[in-house]
């Protein structure tokens, strides 16, 4: 039996007696307490007191079990009815404190919310089935290099090899050939009808789609059989083009896609999401590409990765080996090394993510941070306010309400708040999805197939039971279990019980605190480094300059005629364009700025000093290639450092010449004048290039990496025919001379065009639109961790003044200053936030080196970082403490006094 104060046990002995005379079965103390509280909790709603509720109670009882209305045949329906009443109850008593449930249900919206937000990208991009038949089956297979710390990756089989590694292998099932792609494909200019389309194509072999097991979502895939000799020139687009291109139009299969002077027909649209490799627009058949433009495919044409599919019971390590075996069973050409050929094998999964898994891992442990900060703070303020209503709970438990009927109570105030919070969880999860989606840069790999859907809205309700069953089991335990006599008397065993939870809640604090100061770490650093990059001297002048593609159109032909054509075009335009108003100068170049249209490498080699072997040359760091006109450092301002410019004499009768950049000559002449000095490219499969001499040493630059300088190779635009890409040097904003460049181009040649231009500042911003994307996403978890963290200090320590109200009256009575008494408030804040600090410093300075590849210039440990990190934390500390502080001195001591 429950121990029930002397006025209602003796009225529950009465009662029963009762019952008994009447031939009822007697109720249990355990009933009899359940409905006088639940009486007194009504009458406690109306505005009594607590000692008039509960008479009031016990009379109403009384009455109702004199008349036979609460009998035990109809507790039953009354069950029904407590339930409801608990709820109606719960939500009053949430109205009547709106800051904390406002606060509560905000929390948990910033918490759920960007929890599932990512939970979506993460789901869309990595986790989330591709439209491939047993993904986890299928790899990648490409071909590097042991010699050196610099292994080339890309370099793999040609046509002839494929097919000898797909005929020997054991390992693998099915074998398929796609070229080596870093980075995004570059567009081509097709035509459709008199229209021109931009499309990204890529030549695979023609089994590419059956090892994938892909099929079609319209009309068919490439087959073996477009291989063949014979097979018709055809083509199949990515659904993102053939609503880009197309508009979407149901009548595509079967519509023919001029690329040059031939034709290819469209027989197949590819499932939506897929774009492999390089955001690809469309693929082809390379051997039948070769044929319709009279070339028949030999063993020696092309450069493939491998795609391929493992056999029942293979592994991905045998496939490795057995690759590894077959590339040095290989004989090169000119002397190469085949035994240094190494394989690399990627999972097809990882091929498709690319560089965007690492980041959104960071920002996953960054949401999961925040969401443990979530949790905490919402446990400290239920558990303060659990101390805010001893009283009531004292009263409850006097009138014999059970230690689970406060819990049950209690957990339905929790999940009125979680149901709310879960809610509004959700519309920012998908507010800040359509916001990231809409600001995210161009090219992140599977960023389309991020949406809100069931499965975001599953775990949105999962997350919401979680987090209500982790902040409100554990504080209503605690509620429910103190002791009734002191929480009656207000003895110092209530007191002390006081002190547990608010060390419990000073604890809660310090967690957060020391988690929020990982993230802001972790985001200032992402910042820092944004910054270095934003102010790093490029080596040339980036500003009003202007790039441009030239594209031949439909019927320009094909062969030496084309190229000589194509050349004199170039060069004829770089001449001309210096005429232009607002133009300074103009040169043709290979590639643009930071490799936005070739990958992260562009034209690239490794090279070989006079006196080394290919080996010993593949030993050397990776060299990228550019072209040059005599005009080409002039208009881009790379300075010649020695020796001298291309010109005249650099025609091609002459010898070989090349400029090096300071950087390559220091590696490749270390000490030594680099003037006069050979080199030669060279790559794994034992190709070599003409010796070049070298007559000029330009400057560094990071023309291709805005992040690092680059070794350069600069040949001569006479001894190698120039490129597509025009460079322009304005006096004027570079789009506003674009009329004045078509007018010339046109009057040159009528069958070339201006295809796509590309302003520096353009080009710079997609060079650093996913370090700026990073940065801005943590950033903002950063201020919404920051944010929780000060809620709950705040909490803290309003709930400190209130506990210390006696103690701070008395102080003030006996003379306590102002400044005093806020001192003592900023002491108590000091401390936890001391505590919060060195926790959250020793694990940020761990924890931080995961970010090592996503900063520029930056270490993990950067101390100006975290020390700024650390002192803005506690600069929030103390505005939170400000109010407390605040009101702890405007206690009436008298009031405190009489109230005690």
């Amino acid at each position: 039996m429950l121990a029930l104060p002397a006025q209602l046990h003796a009225f529950w002995r009465r009662l029963t007696n009762r019952w008994r005379d009447d031939g009822q079965s007697a109720a249990t103390a355990e009933e009899i307490a359940f409905h006088v509280d639940m009486l007194t909790r009504d009458n406690l709603a109306a505005g009594m007191t607590p000692r008039d509720a509960r008479s009031a109670a016990i009379r109403r009882f009384g009455n109702r079990a004199r008349t036979g209305e609460d009998s035990r045949d109809a507790w039953g329906v009354r069950a029904l009815e407590i339930v409801v009443q608990d709820v109606r109850y719960a939500a009053r008593t949430l109205s009547h404190d709106p800051r904390f449930t406002l606060t509560l249900i905000l929390t948990l919206a910033v918490g759920i919310g960007a929890t599932v937000a990512t939970f979506a990208a993460v789901n869309g991009v990595l986790l989330r089935s591709l439209p491939v038949r047993d993904q986890s089956r299928l790899l990648v297979l490409a071909t590097g290099h042991r010699s050196g710390p610099h292994a080339s990756v890309g370099v793999a089989l040609n046509f002839g090899d494929l097919r000898d590694f797909a005929a020997q292998s054991r390992a693998l099932g099915a074998v398929a050939g796609v070229p080596p792609v870093v980075g995004t494909v570059p567009p081509f200019t097709a035509y459709d009808g008199d229209r021109s389309v931009s499309l990204a194509i890529m030549e695979v072999t023609g089994n590419f789609f059956q090892v994938l097991g892909m099929r079609a979502a319209r009309g068919r895939m490439l087959t073996a059989d477009d291989d063949a000799r014979g097979a018709a020139p055809v083509l199949v687009l990515s659904d993102i083009a053939w609503h880009r291109e197309f508009g979407g139009r149901p009548d595509i299969v079967g519509r023919a896609i001029h690329l040059g002077t031939k034709a290819f027909t469209v027989v197949g649209v590819a499932p939506p999401a897929f774009s492999y490799p390089g955001h690809s627009d469309a693929w082809m058949s390379f051997a039948t590409m070769m044929r319709s433009y009279g070339h028949d495919p030999g063993p020696g044409d092309g450069w493939f990765d491998v795609i391929a599919r493992l056999r029942p019971g293979a592994t991905a390590v045998q496939a490795r080996h057995e690759f590894t075996a077959f590339l040095q069973r290989l004989k090169l050409p000119n002397g190469g090394d085949s035994a240094s050929r190494r394989g690399i094998v990627t999972s097809y999964s990882e091929a498709i993510t690319g560089d965007i898994r690492p980041p959104l891992v960071i920002l996953s442990v960054a949401v999961a941070l925040l969401l443990v900060i979530t949790c905490t703070n919402v446990a400290g303020l239920v558990l303060g306010k659990g101390l805010a209503r001893t009283g009531e709970m004292a009263v409850r438990s006097a009138l014999g309400a059970s230690r689970g009927r406060i819990i049950a109570h209690l957990m339905i105030e929790n999940v009125l708040l979680g149901v709310a919070g879960g809610t509004a969880g959700t519309l920012v999860a998908w507010l800040a999805l359509r916001i990231t989606i809409a600001l995210a840069p161009s090219g992140l790999e599977r960023f389309d197939q991020i949406r809100f859907d069931g499965s975001a809205l599953a775990f949105a309700l999962l997350l919401t039971v979680g987090v209500i069953l982790a902040f409100g089991l554990v504080p209503a335990r605690a509620a429910a279990s103190a002791q009734l006599d002191a929480r009656l008397r207000r003895s110092s065993r209530a007191v002390g019980s006081r002190s547990v939870a608010l060390r419990a809640r000073g604890a809660l604090v310090v967690v957060q605190l020391a988690l929020a100061l990982v993230v802001l770490a972790g985001g200032g650093l992402l910042v820092r480094s944004l910054a270095r990059v934003q102010h790093v001297s490029f080596g040339f002048r980036a500003d009003h300059l202007l790039f441009l593609i030239i594209t031949e159109a439909r019927g320009g032909g094909e062969g030496s005629a084309a190229e000589a054509r194509h050349t004199m075009v170039m060069n004829e335009l770089a001449e001309r364009l210096p005429s232009v108003p607002g133009i300074m100068s103009a040169t043709v170049t290979w590639i643009v700025p930071f490799s936005v249209l070739e990958g992260a490498n562009g034209y690239t080699e490794h090279f070989d000093r006079e006196g080394q072997t290919i080996d010993e040359g593949m030993q050397s760091p990776i060299a990228g290639e550019d072209i040059a006109s005599d005009s080409y450092f002039t208009t881009l301002g790379i300075p010649i450092v020695r020796g001298r410019y291309f010109g005249a004499v650099d025609d091609p009768p002459s010898p070989e010449v090349a400029v090096v950049s300071q950087s390559f000559a220091s590696v490749a002449w270390p000490g030594q004048d680099p003037l006069g000095k050979r080199f030669r490219a060279v790559n794994p499969e034992g190709g070599v290039g003409a010796w070049r001499t070298v007559v000029g040493i330009a400057g560094d630059t990071r023309y291709r990496d805005v992040t690092a300088v680059q070794p350069m190779i600069y040949i001569p635009v006479r001894q190698s025919g120039p490129g597509a890409i025009m460079a322009v040097r304005t006096k004027v904003p570079p789009l506003s001379v674009l009329p004045g460049i078509r007018n010339t181009l046109a009057g040159l040649d009528q069958g070339y065009s201006v295809d796509h231009a590309y302003a520096i500042n353009d080009l710079l911003d997609v060079a650093l639109a996913r370090p700026r994307f990073l940065a801005a996403v943590l950033s903002a978890l950063s201020a919404c961790a920051v944010l929780l963290a000060a809620v709950g200090l705040f909490g803290v320590l309003a709930a400190v003044v209130r506990q210390r109200a006696h103690e701070i009256g008395v102080r003030m009575a006996l003379g306590a200053t102002p400044a005093a008494v806020r001192a003592l408030v900023f002491r108590q804040a000091v401390v936890l936030a001391s505590a919060g600090l060195m926790i959250g410093l020793t694990v940020a300075l761990l924890s931080t080196r995961v970010l090592r590849a996503q900063l520029f210039d930056v270490s993990p440990t950067d101390p100006v970082t975290l020390v700024a990190t650390a002192v803005g934390l506690l600069v929030i500390a103390g505005l939170a403490a400000y109010l407390p502080a605040r009101r702890a001195t405007r206690i009436d001591p008298i009031s405190v006094l009489r109230a005690e």
